[in-house]
């Protein structure tokens, strides 16, 4: 580089140093201005990415929820035996018995031979009425035969004794006419 380039590159780092209007052509001015307004459009559409995804997940959510609430409703247009069972947890019975009554029931009864629904669950109160049970079981089953085979489970046997020495049942049956 000679003397003349290395002291006018020198001045003009001086001068643009000095003086920040000058460190900047008119074409850099407006390349600042095209990046500065090209981060807002950036950030602009990040914010709706982040939107769409946090819709995106609640509708994926209620769609989850209308494949479950269709299944049921394919379940009981299948089920034409209906058994259900009220649970009464016995004196000295404990919130913790019933919360594993309740866990060990849906996993245990909903995986036997001929259920094709089952439903645990604790009474809906309303007000200040009082329920008359702790837990409720509705299994549904495609025919009178299938629950005959479900009653007679040795698993189910099984539940049903260990259900009775913590718990009063009071059990039903209905058959669709």
């Amino acid at each position: 580089m000679s003397i003349r380039l290395w002291t006018a590159v020198a001045t003009w780092a001086f001068l643009a140093a000095a003086i920040p209007s000058l460190a900047q052509t008119p074409a850099q001015k407006t390349n600042d201005d095209d990046l500065a307004k090209a981060k807002r459009q950036i950030a602009e559409l990040d914010a709706t990415v982040k939107n769409e995804r946090a819709t995106s997940l609640a509708l994926r959510k209620d769609i989850d929820k209308l494949k479950r609430d269709l299944r049921e409703v394919e379940t009981l247009a299948k089920g034409n035996v209906v058994h259900t069972a009220f649970y009464r947890i016995k004196k000295g019975g404990t919130k913790k018995q019933i919360d594993a009554f309740v866990e060990s029931t849906s996993r245990i009864l909903g995986k036997l031979p001929g259920v094709i629904g089952l439903w645990v669950g604790r009474p809906s109160i309303r007000g200040t009425e009082q329920a008359e049970f702790d837990v409720g079981v509705v299994a549904i089953f495609e025919d009178a035969d299938a629950l005959r085979r479900f009653l007679d489970h040795p698993v189910q046997k099984r539940f049903s004794e260990a259900a009775r020495r913590g718990f009063d049942p009071i059990e039903y049956n209905l058959l669709r006419e």
